[in-house]
């Protein structure tokens, strides 16, 4: 088991993989754009035009194929927000996009539960309808035992039995900006 603090005690910011936290992660995809802000204890996706980012578990993987991942998510208020989630069952290799993605995606209201393969996305539960109000906690969960995915956000339950089994053992986040996202619309 790993608990990640998000603790970075620079000065200024950082991207993900290079801040301060304990477990070393590492960029998948624009990943650059998760950044620690300094002196605080979360993870911020900042405004950038249109990119996808995926940072994930480097040199530590989970023990089991069975595995899960939690973590409290946050949309502030603002206008054009970006999407954002985590993984389970990413990939060892550092820019393979391999995961099941459980997706929060406030400027719809929806999430999903997404299994992607080679970069390529493919929603296999929802997108289903969920109010995601801004300033407000969201606790996130995903995951895996056998051929099983479960996901829930704050008691909503997406989940899918998988016909390919993933064995896989990194987690990770992965959000993507919006175009017009503002500084202050950065979850």
């Amino acid at each position: 088991r790993f608990l990640e603090d998000f603790i970075n005690d620079s000065a200024s910011n950082e991207a993900l993989a290079t801040a301060d936290p304990r477990i070393d992660w590492v960029n998948a995809v624009g990943g650059t754009q998760l950044v620690v802000p300094a002196n605080v204890d979360y993870v911020r996706l900042d405004a950038a035009a249109a990119v996808r980012n995926v940072a994930k578990n480097n040199s530590d993987a989970v023990g089991s194929d069975d595995h899960y991942v939690d973590a409290i998510v946050r949309f502030p208020s603002g206008t054009n927000q970006g999407t954002i989630g985590i993984l389970i069952r990413g990939d060892a290799t550092a820019a393979t996009e391999n995961y099941w993605l459980l997706l929060l995606d406030r400027p719809n209201n929806q999430i999903s539960l997404i299994r992607c393969d080679g970069g390529v996305d493919t929603t296999v539960t929802g997108p289903t309808a969920k109010t995601l109000d801004a300033d407000t906690d969201y606790q996130v969960h995903l995951r895996a035992s056998g051929t099983t995915i479960e996901a829930f956000v704050n008691g909503t339950k997406l989940s899918v039995i998988s016909s390919t089994y993933q064995t896989n053992r990194r987690v990770g986040i992965r959000g993507t900006t919006n175009t017009l996202q503002s500084a202050n619309a950065e979850p």
